[in-house]
Formats: C-alpha cells, sequence, structure tokens
C-alpha cells in the first residue's frame, strides 16, 4: 500500500509500481487552491492505459467534481466522511 500528498508524488508511484486500486481526494493538500489534483491524476491513470481501478472522494458538496470524476473514469464516487462498510461493498461490487 502506498499514499502520495500531492500529483508529482502520485505520478512517480503510479510509474514504478502496479498499482491496482487509487483511491483519491479531489484535493490533495493545501497547496492546491484549484482543487483538482485528485481529478488530474485521474485524468492521467485514464490516458496512461493502466489497469488501475479509480476511486474519488470529496467533502465538496458540488455537483461538478463528482461529474467531472465519473466522466474521466473513475468508477465510484465517495462523499466524505467515508463510511468503511459502504467503501468495503462498493470495491467488492465494481474491482
Amino acid at each position: 500500500m502506498c499514499s502520495a500528498s500531492s500529483y508529482d508524488e502520485s505520478i512517480l508511484i503510479l510509474k514504478n509500481h502496479t498499482v491496482d486500486i487509487a483511491l483519491l481526494d479531489v484535493r490533495l493538500s493545501e497547496t492546491d487552491a484549484q482543487n483538482t489534483q485528485g481529478l488530474d491524476i485521474l485524468e492521467w491513470i485514464m490516458k496512461s492505459n493502466t489497469d488501475t481501478a479509480v476511486f474519488m472522494m470529496s467533502a465538496y458538496t458540488e455537483f461538478s467534481y463528482a461529474e467531472k470524476a465519473l466522466n474521466l473514469g473513475a468508477r465510484h464516487f465517495f462523499r466524505k466522511p467515508i463510511d468503511v462498510a459502504d467503501l468495503v461493498s462498493v470495491l467488492e461490487q465494481k474491482v
């Protein structure tokens, strides 16, 4: 299991490791002023044709984040806080 807190760190992990499942937050850090780094990583994964199953999450209530994530290829979008039982159930169904 790996974790990253920036776009660059995430891409480095994805380039150097086989990642079966990625759970990405829309906003990765306080420095992500535009709230897009997670979506940018999702887009990179989809363009790179990896077999990574991507699940997105956010505490933001704007539907546009979920819509964009799903349109880019995320398998599911979770609203935070995430219920662990719900997370497990969705992963079992969609992976």
